[in-house]
C-alpha cells in the first residue's frame, strides 16, 4: 500500500485518541485502533504500547480469537510493520 499522506495519519491518530478517551480508557478495540494508526504513521513504539493496553483490557472483555488477532498485530508492530487489511 502506498504511504498515507501525513495529514491522514495525524487525523487517524487524533480520532483514535478521542475514542480511547471517550471510553475512559476501557475499550480494547479503541486501543487496537490507536495502535494501528500509530503503526501506519511509523510510530511503532507507540503502537506496541497501545496494543499492549488493548491486550490487557481485552483479557477481561474479548474472545480468545479476538485476543489472538491482537497478538498477531502486536508482533507486526514489534517487527516495525504496520497492519493492513484487504478491502473485500
Amino acid at each position: 500500500h502506498p504511504a498515507a499522506p501525513p495529514g491522514d495519519s495525524d487525523k487517524a491518530i487524533a480520532l483514535a485518541i478521542r475514542a480511547v478517551n471517550l471510553s475512559n480508557r476501557t475499550d480494547a478495540a479503541a486501543f487496537d485502533a490507536l495502535a494501528a494508526a500509530y503503526a501506519r504513521a511509523q510510530r511503532f513504539d507507540d503502537a506496541v504500547s497501545a496494543v499492549s493496553s488493548a491486550l490487557t483490557i481485552g483479557e477481561r472483555t474479548l474472545s480468545p480469537g479476538d485476543l489472538e488477532d491482537i497478538q498477531k498485530r502486536r508482533a507486526l508492530y514489534q517487527n516495525r510493520r504496520p497492519y493492513t487489511q484487504e478491502i473485500r
